[in-house]
């Protein structure tokens, strides 16, 4: 569909994230984050990023810690260390650039340690 044929559209994240809580060297994360853009199916550029805010401190962690990756709409955070104990929020966008479209969805990680 042309984008004139299916205005106004709803770009929105399919499946919410909830809270995740990770325990130090024993816990990892993955998650598919799908968005629609109802009820138009578009073949634009797509562009997909994250962010990581130290919610103690309300910090932007840029670059964010290497325990934190990302594939088009594939999110993974891998098995954290000592060093990455705290609580956080994550925030995962998808942007359709040729329309500057931009969907996003944020949850809250507590990541601790094991002996806790």
């Amino acid at each position: 569909m042309a984008n004139g044929q299916c205005e106004p559209f709803d770009h929105k994240v399919i499946d919410n994230i909830g809270n995740v809580e990770l325990v130090v060297n024993e816990d990892a994360f993955d998650a598919e984050i799908l968005f629609d853009v109802e009820p138009c199916e578009f073949e634009f550029m797509e562009e997909y990023s994250f962010t990581v805010t130290d919610k103690a401190s309300g910090l932007l962690l840029d670059p964010a810690p290497y325990i934190f990756d990302q594939y088009d709409e594939f999110f993974e955070i891998d098995y954290p260390e000592d060093t990455d104990i705290g609580e956080y929020e994550v925030e995962v966008c998808h942007e359709l650039v040729e329309i500057a479209s931009i969907a996003c969805v944020k949850f809250d990680l507590l990541i601790r340690p094991c002996w806790v």
